[in-house]
């Protein structure tokens, strides 16, 4: 089981102690954990971060010298909120915008500050982002993640949360105006 700490990563097993990795005194807080294409990466306060591979992570529970280390991606210094594997891409929204992770090359793919993502229940090649001003709408074709804009009629607040229902209601939890509702599907031609 992975944890994540106010001040680093801890892996828990039932046959051992907690185990700390090195790098992890100084990510700063955890905002969203996830494994994508054998790693594991955080979104942090301080950027983005990731594990190595779990033949690593096998040595060093195998007391073996090589420690598994956090590392940071470079290109975010800035507070990176939440994660979304896709295929062979990472999303990533960080108050910088909205990136596309291939390996460790990033991609900014809009510049407004992102908060959130949510896969859309009526179709797999869409994702809805909570944006600092609105919501957002991603689309993956040809193997690449699309911005087709924001939501009309959505009010111009931070979304820090989405959940959607079974039966289509769209739920936005905003940094001050509490939580608003919505109805799917939204209408891509409406979209901005």
């Amino acid at each position: 089981m992975w944890v994540a700490l106010d001040n680093g990563l801890a892996r828990i097993e039932t046959a051992s102690t907690l185990s700390t990795y090195k790098g992890s005194e100084s990510i700063g807080n955890i905002n969203a954990i996830t494994r994508h294409q054998e790693q594991i990466y955080l979104a942090t306060s301080q950027g983005i971060y990731h594990l190595e591979p779990s033949d690593t992570v096998y040595s060093f529970l195998s007391n073996k010298p090589n420690q598994p280390q956090l590392e940071n991606i470079p290109v975010f210094r800035t507070e990176c909120w939440d994660l979304y594997a896709k295929e062979k891409k990472l999303l990533v929204a960080t108050s910088g915008g909205i990136y596309s992770l291939k390996g460790l090359q990033p991609k900014l793919l809009e510049g407004f500050a992102a908060y959130c993502f949510h896969p859309s229940p009526l179709d797999e090649n869409i994702v809805y982002v909570g944006m600092q001003s609105g919501l957002g709408i991603l689309r993956w074709e040809k193997d690449n993640w699309n911005f087709l804009g924001k939501v009309p009629n959505i009010p111009n607040e931070s979304i820090r949360s989405i959940a959607i229902t079974k039966e289509g209601k769209m739920w936005l939890v905003t940094e001050f105006r509490g939580i608003l509702q919505t109805s799917l599907p939204i209408d891509k031609q409406e979209v901005k």
